[in-house]
């Protein structure tokens, strides 16, 4: 029990440092033999979603790969599809009495959403945090630029990535 503790006053405090910065920090990335994944955990303040843009590590230019923009979900007719099997522990950890209230509460509490997120790629489905590229050889190195927009369709911010595709379990 201590143990837990422990794990969970650490993973609150990093959530909480993380928050308390102002740009957009951290982006999670990670790999499989096939697959590369982006989790955006905190993004400029106003985001409306985010573009994301690829280029082989040596290439000087990116292409979009995103022709539109990744949002949130915000059809709760959608929520238990994309959930699945999460359904009900996201549901129970949010403390929501239905599928709106799951959408409500992912896009109106940024901790809880990044933490679920993390926890559940279904989530950051729904909450328009997760980007996966299946359009990726195995051993090569990609660079990736994620570009927040706001509501206007104007970029807040940029990140960039270099993720290495690499026989690796997926996150």
């Amino acid at each position: 029990m201590k143990k837990l503790n422990l794990v969970l006053l650490t993973l609150f405090g990093t959530v909480v440092s993380i928050f308390a910065q102002r740009e957009a920090l951290p982006v999670y990335s990670a790999a499989t033999n096939d697959k590369a994944f982006i989790i955006i955990v905190n993004a400029p303040e106003n985001t409306e979603g985010f573009f994301v843009s690829r280029k082989l590590f040596k290439e000087k230019k990116y292409t979009l790969v995103t022709p539109s923009p990744i949002v949130p979900l915000i059809d709760p007719a959608l929520v238990k599809p994309v959930l699945k099997e999460d359904y009900d522990w996201v549901k129970n950890s949010l403390r929501a009495e239905d599928d709106f209230d799951i959408v409500r509460r992912l896009q109106s509490d940024a901790g809880a959403s990044a933490v679920l997120s993390l926890a559940s790629l279904n989530v950051a489905k729904i909450a328009g945090r997760l980007f996966v590229d299946g359009n990726v050889e195995k051993g090569k190195k990609y660079s990736y630029k994620i570009s927040f927009i706001d509501y206007a369709g104007k970029t807040t911010g940029e990140v960039e990535r270099i993720i290495t595709i690499a026989d690796k379990n997926p996150p």
